[in-house]
């Protein structure tokens, strides 16, 4: 770099590598002057010794050598080449990227040019520092020792260079704080300068700032401009690298303005010049560029492409330990497979994302992870593990009236450009809001306005929540019943869709079905009041059986080609209640109702239904007459003083009198009425009739929620005053599928071998009925 500098001294070998990095921060290199010190050193040997090693770039062995010139020269008190000392040693630890190492050793540097009153020095310490603050990021200490720099140029015969250096990292600062006007002025100014001295390369790399700023700034157009003009620039010259940074600028900048062709064309450019110059961090972020661009494409292939590119970005990132890309790379492959259904590949995704996040102290992008993981976790069905605000709460205080309210969010909802998954979020809520203002037809209006949104969407998790929403609104109306059945349906299958994508996320499974369980009960519901029994029947089985087969699939090693999802049809019931000579009683809980149904060797299927008031009072209420919820605690033979071993024994017979008090008033005669009647209650709740009317022996109770406490055996039918277990033999399973699954097996699939039972035989005594044994 050349121009406007201090009378130069004699020159010293600096090394081409150090001026490399220091002239791609845009750094004027100061002459090092050593003429003083080697005519006060008789011994020059060392001095040889220093350049020689220099020109070798073994840059450790300069750091020995600027130690020992420093040394001698505080040895004959030679202020000035201990200056220099310093400064080659900071230039040394530059390329090392010892940042902290470069700070000290500016500061020494500026503290001894203070001293003897050297603005060359003075100016040299300041450029050090500013760059070594400039690759820490401490953009306001780059800030200060750019002024600092900038003054003590003007005021040393305006040094042309060194003010255009602390124009350029002042911008590059500015930018970096989103001060973008303050950035436009001073890369401006930079340009002036670089033009004035035919700096071209400064010139170049400020182009390219400004293409930055514009696209900050959201005026593309210019940022086109500029990026162009650095394109242009860096051909004239030869600097392929800065060239093919600006072709990833333009590539940013046309995916923002939505060509993505135009998007494409530069990204693919700026990878091939990339690789013929060996810049694998360029290539890593070029890379990252198209991933996002294709993401942008609903496509299965765009979509394949996304994630093909945003792997290649991990892979080089990560090959060139370049933390920030990778983490980048990892965002937006974690939006990608969400978008794709991948809900493995995103959950993988934002843990190595947010783990580097953190390692880097990146707190913007934490959140940024914390937001993905939220809006995952609410696909899953994790809603308490959210941590976005809900509209609603944005909408607390209303500062207008509801149809205001209403004219301005729809009004906003259609001039926003937002992605097709926030638009149908933003029409469901709309239509939500319709409806609970008691605004109907606007309601219904607004989900069938949303449907060629909804068609075109392939966020899964929001369709399957806007069809449900549509379905529930037009159930809850009572309108176009068949129209919420067909939209129910396809609820259905995209939350379907969602469930396969979980893949090995077993964890997930269950929570997963709390979210979307309200589509199967409520079109089971619809199905019950068009008169399709068997059908409801088996879309209350598929919602509950679905988690529990897949679960035991993966948990009990069952063959994987048995674990296809088929859907069960109700003649595979009617084979199961006739191949194994048992009835089903099958029990579902949808919303406020209780749906009750039976099968027995006939074909009818016997269907009731009642509203759910009180079932798990009714429940709790008869744990607590039967005494079963009583706690007893286990002898405690932890103790080894003997009074406390005899204390514990007291304390024993004194339980184990109190539970004998306690079956007995269960046996008693006298409480028999109370307690036969909440038994009684809930044997007619459950129409415990229908069980005794069928033909076989054996009856297989499928309960759901509460009714998974009901103790069936001890139900007592008022008429004949008999428990059910002294009628039929009673199984219970969690599902017709699951109950199929297990039937099919042959005996050798199950184990023969018996129980295990482990215990301590040294024990020692023991309290037993009372006794001590």
């Amino acid at each position: 770099m050349t121009g406007g500098g201090p009378p130069p001294k004699p020159p010293s070998e600096t090394s081409d590598k150090i001026i490399n990095i220091l002239a791609s921060d845009s750094i004027l290199i100061g002459q090092i002057v050593v003429t003083s010190w080697v005519h006060k050193r008789s011994d020059k040997a060392n001095f040889i010794q220093f350049y020689e090693k220099r020109g070798l770039n073994e840059f450790e062995n300069v750091v020995l050598h600027a130690e020992k010139m420093i040394e001698i020269a505080q040895t004959i008190g030679d202020k000035e080449s201990e200056m220099y000392g310093h400064q080659e040693m900071g230039n040394a630890f530059l390329y090392f990227a010892r940042y902290d190492d470069v700070i000290d050793c500016g500061k020494k540097c500026l503290k001894m040019a203070q001293e003897i009153d050297s603005t060359e020095g003075m100016m040299n310490a300041y450029c050090r520092l500013m760059v070594a603050y400039r690759h820490m990021q401490k953009h306001d200490d780059t800030i200060l020792y750019a002024h600092k720099l900038l003054d003590c140029a003007m005021k040393n015969n305006d040094q042309k260079a060194m003010m255009m250096n602390a124009y350029s990292k002042l911008g590059q600062a500015h930018l970096a704080l989103k001060h973008y006007q303050d950035a436009a002025d001073f890369v401006k100014k930079c340009i002036e300068i670089a033009r004035e001295i035919e700096e071209r390369r400064v010139e170049v790399k400020a182009y390219l700032v400004m293409g930055q700023i514009y696209n900050a700034l959201s005026d593309y157009d210019n940022g086109i401009i500029f990026c162009n003009k650095c394109i242009e620039l860096a051909i004239s010259i030869g600097d392929k690298v800065d060239e093919a940074n600006a072709y990833r600028f333009l590539g940013v900048i046309y995916y923002y303005l939505q060509k993505y062709d135009d998007a494409i064309q530069n990204f693919k450019k700026c990878i091939n010049m990339a690789q013929e110059t060996g810049e694998k961090k360029i290539e890593a972020q070029a890379y990252l560029g198209l991933a996002s661009v294709y993401h942008r494409s609903v496509d299965k292939e765009s979509i394949d492409k996304a994630i093909k590119y945003g792997k290649k970005c991990l892979d080089i990132s990560q090959e060139i330990g370049d933390k920030k890309t990778e983490m980048d790379g990892h965002y937006c492959l974690a939006h990608t497979h969400m978008d794709s259904m991948q809900l493995n590949e995103v959950s993988q995704s934002i843990d190595a994302g947010m783990a580097i996040a953190t390692e880097l102290g990146d707190k913007e992008a934490e959140e940024n992870f914390k937001e993905t993981s939220s809006i995952f976790y609410g696909c899953v069905g994790l809603v308490d593990k959210r941590s976005i605000p809900s509209v609603n709460e944005f909408l607390e205080v209303p500062t207008c009236s509801e149809d205001e309210l209403l004219q301005d969010l729809d009004q906003a909802f259609k001039e926003v450009d937002v992605s097709c998954s926030v638009n149908l979020f933003c029409i469901r809520e709309m239509g939500n809001f319709y409806h609970s203002m008691g605004q109907n037809n606007m309601a219904v209006r607004c989900f069938k306005e949303g449907l060629p949104t909804a068609e075109s969407c392939s966020d899964t998790g929001q369709l399957s929540q806007f069809y449900y929403g549509f379905g529930q609104l037009l159930c809850s109306l009572n309108r176009e019943l068949n129209v919420a059945e067909h939209y129910l349906r396809k609820a259905i299958r995209c939350f379907e869709a969602i469930f396969t994508a979980l893949g090995s996320l077993d964890e997930f499974k269950i929570s997963i079905f709390d979210k979307y369980v309200d589509s199967y009960k409520l079109l089971a519901i619809l199905l019950t009041k068009d008169k399709q029994i068997e059908e409801a029947v088996l879309v209350l089985d598929r919602c509950r059986a679905r988690a529990l087969k897949d679960l035991m699939m993966s948990n009990f090693k069952m063959e994987q080609e048995k674990s296809n999802d088929e859907h069960l049809e109700y003649s595979d019931v009617l084979s199961l209640v006739s191949r194994n000579d048992f009835s089903i009683a099958f029990y579902s809980l949808c919303f406020g109702a209780f749906l009750k149904f039976f099968v027995g060797g006939e074909t009818n299927l016997h269907y009731s239904g009642c509203l759910n008031h009180s079932l798990q009072i009714d429940v709790d209420t008869l744990f607590d007459e039967m005494g079963v919820r009583e706690v007893v605690d286990c002898e405690n033979r932890s103790l080894d003083k003997e009074e406390d071993i005899q204390k514990e024994q007291r304390r024993s017979q004194e339980e184990y009198e109190e539970l004998n008090q306690a079956t007995a008033l269960l046996l008693n005669e006298n409480s028999a009425e109370t307690k036969g009647s909440t038994l009684e209650a809930l044997f007619k709740i459950l129409k415990c009739e229908r069980i005794l009317s069928s033909k076989q022996d054996e009856v297989v109770i499928i309960p759901e929620g509460p009714l998974y406490q009901v103790p069936f055996p001890a139900l007592r039918d008022p008429r004949t005053e008999k428990y059910l277990s002294e009628t039929k033999r009673i199984r219970l399973a969690p599902s017709l599928a699951t109950l199929k699954a297990l039937q099919e097996r042959t005996e050798d699939y199950y184990s023969k071998k018996g129980a295990l039972i482990v215990g301590n035989p040294l024990v020692g005594k023991v309290m037993f009925d009372g006794e001590e044994k």
